[in-house]
């Protein structure tokens, strides 16, 4: 979901996949260490699957481009 908003881009950040301690952490720092606000965070750590899900609503300011929090993002669900 991507909406335009007057000084920002609304963002919807999902991060599913084994539960890896420590991986909300460093998108949360990101994001508002890049100047975004956040909106909603939900998270959901299913212990007896081991599978973490996230989601994330953002504003995302417009001088900042999508492609970089694309590719970030990226690398940090590499970690």
């Amino acid at each position: 979901l991507v909406r335009k908003l007057a000084w920002s881009i609304q963002v919807v950040i999902t991060a599913v996949g084994p539960d890896n301690q420590g991986l909300a952490d460093p998108i949360v720092h990101h994001v508002t260490g890049a100047g975004a606000n956040i909106y909603e965070i939900q998270m959901y750590d299913h212990d007896s699957e081991q599978l973490f899900a996230m989601l994330l609503r953002i504003h995302w300011p417009d001088a900042l481009p999508l492609t970089r929090l694309r590719q970030d993002m990226t690398e940090i669900g590499r970690l």
